[in-house]
């Protein structure tokens, strides 16, 4: 075989090597809460892991876009949330 295509197959794993840890890492931080980590997680995700994800990778990259949609829409619950308080003596 060519070092050419020896180097190619050897890098080739280390991509898919590095994919494996960014979405575990991404998993984890989903897990343990931490939706910070996670958005950033999920940014680097679509730019380098967008295309050609395995079912898992799917399921984990949905569930960081869901938590990050609950997160975009805190601040308007927020300041919604005094119009929906009770009136006090009703």
């Amino acid at each position: 075989m060519s070092d050419a295509v020896v180097d190619a197959g050897r890098w080739l794993e280390i991509q898919a090597e590095g994919r494996r840890k960014l979405f575990l890492l991404l998993e984890e931080a989903l897990t343990a809460g931490n939706l910070v980590a996670a958005g950033h997680l999920l940014v680097m995700a679509n730019g380098t892991a967008g295309h050609d994800r395995t079912a898992a990778e799917t399921v984990i990259a949905k569930r960081a876009r869901q938590a990050a949609e609950r997160v975009r829409a805190l601040p308007s619950s927020l300041t919604a949330a005094p119009d929906r308080a009770p009136v006090a003596g009703a």
